[in-house]
């Protein structure tokens, strides 16, 4: 069977287990490649802040290609040209902090720099990212202040994923 987990009350269900892998699926080189080039966009226009997930699927699907399909596929990505201003950089530990706490739904303490004079610790939890071509927001709640806040990744100078059970239950 497969490894599901049932929640109950509003908002409950059932759910794969978070552990679960995907079977494998079928894709032509053709699709394979459209998938790569979409993974080499976002990455490169920094879409998404989860790069080195990003880059490790792309791995797999381009490892599930031949040789000659790989060779296809570098030939055809070395005649794509992604223009248009990518998204403010963030460092690697915080993209993977922001991953983590955002995928695992744990809370995340940062350091958020407020102006060129100000940083502030705040304690999170994020609801939701907003990602547009120029910037990512995050929608968060402040565990502190019980209150909506939204913060600009670019502007997280540290990330720490809070391990679970180290908050005091809401």
């Amino acid at each position: 069977g497969l490894p599901l987990r049932a929640d109950r009350g509003r908002g409950g269900g059932y759910a794969l287990d978070k552990s679960y892998q995907l079977p494998p699926i079928n894709l032509t080189a053709r699709e394979a490649a459209l998938v790569c080039a979409l993974g080499r966009m976002a990455r490169e226009q920094r879409l998404l802040p989860f790069t080195d997930t990003l880059e490790s699927a792309l791995d797999k699907v381009r490892g599930a290609l031949s040789t000659s399909a790989q060779r296809e596929l570098l030939g055809l990505l070395d005649q794509l040209q992604f223009v248009g201003v990518p998204a403010l950089p963030v460092t690697p530990a915080v993209r993977r902090a922001i991953e983590t706490a955002w995928f695992e739904e744990r809370a995340l303490r940062i350091d958020y720099r407020k102006n060129d004079y100000t940083s502030v610790p705040r304690l999170v939890r994020i609801r939701g990212l907003v990602c547009d071509r120029a910037q990512t927001l995050l929608n968060c709640v402040d565990l502190a202040l019980g209150e909506d806040r939204q913060f600009r990744l670019d502007r997280i100078i540290d990330a720490t994923v809070v391990e679970a059970g180290a908050l005091p239950a809401a």
